[in-house]
């Protein structure tokens, strides 16, 4: 089989990975959508946290076995890998177990496919207005000018669907990494996203945007930038509430080795944003770039990675 030119090789990111770095050379596994790694996009022009992480000297050589990781992977979908299959990501994790390979942790995010693909796709060929047509993004937004500008109930029940598959997701990693309970478990470090901006920025020429559309169809325009925006961060910041909470009740009542880490307004707080704007850390509406991927990554590292290395004692 052909390999995809990311997995070629061995690009710069990847050479990055055997340097003395702050990730010592830690394996990694991960589970999710592009925003760990976005597989199409080739080594060089690329940007996701697989290879950010990689440039801080974390072994990410072996990310995503067979497609753990990947552009448009929805959580409902991840939800659906039954644990049993060897080929899975918890069949990767457990036989590392047993080899006496455990990596480091695993990596888990995704939920924002869940939100915005809805029932139609189209390209700007034909008209980019239909697309999303019917997604929870398209349902939960009220038309311009309503009060109040979101259906919180339509948004509840996407938040209860996410934390049922976020719930047995975590469980089964668990249970493959060792063992609920067990103090050699695989840690597991749960991720969701900053907030992004609905400009219609897209990611080739030839697809549509994620995000604008929904909000065209409900009597926003580009004027309206700022207030679209704030519907997205309200939208992502329950994301990234329903998620703490799920994790922290995983930890603290079920005993799981897990770590929810919150990225909102990392970006925001970036010195290239605040002299010069959401672009330049943003690549399109869902993607942030190579510097704001860096600062993503750069805060994985420090509030979810860093505390799982073991405090040296005190002499």
């Amino acid at each position: 089989t052909t390999q995809h030119p990311v997995e070629q090789a061995t690009p710069s990111w990847q050479k990055a990975m055997v340097a003395v770095g702050p990730g010592k050379n830690r394996r990694l596994l991960g589970f999710g959508d592009s925003w760990l790694r976005f597989q199409i996009e080739n080594s060089t022009t690329g940007s996701d946290l697989m290879r950010a992480l990689a440039d801080l000297g974390y072994d990410t050589r072996n990310f995503a076995p067979n497609g753990s990781a990947k552009q448009g992977y929805r959580l409902a979908l991840m939800a659906q890998e039954r644990p049993s299959n060897g080929k899975s990501i918890y069949g990767t994790l457990r036989k590392l177990v047993k080899d006496g390979t455990p990596p480091f942790a695993v990596l888990l995010g995704a939920g924002g496919n869940d939100f915005i693909e809805g029932s139609v796709s189209t390209t700007p060929v034909t008209g980019c207005l239909p697309t999303g047509t019917g997604s929870v993004l398209d349902r939960v937004l009220n038309r311009k000018g309503a009060n109040p500008a979101h259906d919180q109930q339509h948004l509840n029940d996407f938040l209860v669907s996410m934390t049922r598959h976020l719930t047995f997701i975590v469980t089964e990693l668990a249970r493959a990494g060792g063992g609920i309970g067990s103090p050699t478990q695989v840690p597991i470090v749960v991720h969701a996203y900053d907030h992004p901006w609905p400009n219609g920025e897209k990611y080739i020429s030839l697809m549509c945007p994620w995000l604008e559309p929904s909000f065209e169809r409900k009597g926003y325009t580009s004027a309206d930038l700022t207030t679209t925006a704030g519907l997205m961060s309200t939208f992502i910041d329950q994301l990234n509430d329903a998620y703490a909470h799920t994790i922290n009740t995983l930890a603290t009542q079920k005993g799981i080795r897990v770590t929810f880490v919150r990225l909102t307004r990392v970006l925001a707080a970036t010195t290239e944003y605040q002299q010069s704007g959401f672009k330049a850390v943003w690549k399109n509406e869902m993607h942030p770039n190579k510097t704001g991927f860096a600062a993503l990554a750069a805060h994985l590292h420090t509030h979810g990675l860093m505390p799982l290395v073991p405090s040296m004692p005190v002499i």
